[in-house]
């Protein structure tokens, strides 16, 4: 449930790595849907390139808020923090693996990642939206 949901406190990556996945997928589907292993390995490329990118750019920014270079530990507490956008590819690829492996048709296994990737981004935005109203209840009020 945790690859399908993400942790509350990263939901933005997950969120967004989901969409990612599913436009890799969808702008490949047409013209892999005869090697599905192409497609698997061109996602996962994509995603390990936006996931580096989003790292670089994050250690980047923190780098010059304080005014000096990152240590390496900090790097990669930023790496860590941002692999909710590469575990988010995670369930959509296993059913294009599926598929891949003859377990299961290509056409169902392209339809299964992008209704993975969709049910996906529904049970994020619940646990979001639950997420926001829980700590909506844990802040005081203030009086007008």
């Amino acid at each position: 449930m945790r690859l399908l949901r993400g942790h509350i406190e990263r939901i933005a990556g997950t969120v967004y790595g989901t969409i990612v996945a599913l436009s890799l997928l969808t702008a490949g589907a047409a013209a892999y849907a005869d090697d599905l292993w192409r497609l698997v390995v061109i996602t996962a490329a994509g995603m390990i390139v936006l996931w580096a990118a989003h790292v670089y750019a994050h250690a980047l920014g923190e780098s010059v808020k304080c005014g000096r270079r990152l240590r390496t530990d900090e790097v990669a507490a930023i790496a860590r923090r941002e692999s909710s956008i590469l575990l988010a590819a995670v369930l959509p690829e296993a059913a294009i693996g599926l598929g891949a492996l003859g377990l299961i048709g290509g056409r169902l296994a392209l339809w299964l990642a992008f209704g993975v990737g969709v049910a996906a981004l529904i049970v994020q935005a619940r646990s979001a939206e639950g997420g926001a109203r829980a700590l909506a209840a844990l802040t005081p009020r203030r009086s007008p």
